[in-house]
């Protein structure tokens, strides 16, 4: 553990040379990150949604997509210990039916 108020320097490089071999063409350009704008959400400046529990239209998607238990994805204590993956075995597969 390090202090409170530590301050941490990293240094890092980028090794496009013929000697990294992980490198598969040290003559090809690489940007540093070919970003691109993209609009993630259609909302007010400010507007966080949210939802009161047991309203989330949304909430058995992710775990629907993945063949997961829909408890599993919610987190909680429970889930981090090794002991839970047997729970995991017992419980319903989530169900998501979007609204069309």
């Amino acid at each position: 553990m390090l202090p409170k108020g530590t301050i941490l320097q990293v240094l890092g490089h980028f090794d496009n040379s013929p000697n990294n071999k992980f490198n598969p063409d040290p003559n090809a350009f690489v940007p540093f990150w070919p970003c691109e704008y993209i609009e993630e959400g259609e909302r007010q400046r400010g507007e966080v949604p949210s939802y009161l529990p047991g309203e989330n239209p949304w909430i058995a998607e992710y775990a629907a997509t993945h063949d997961l238990p829909q408890e599993a994805t919610l987190g909680g204590a429970a889930t981090m210990y090794p002991e839970y993956r047997a729970r995991l075995k017992a419980l319903p597969k989530a169900v998501y039916h979007p609204e069309q």
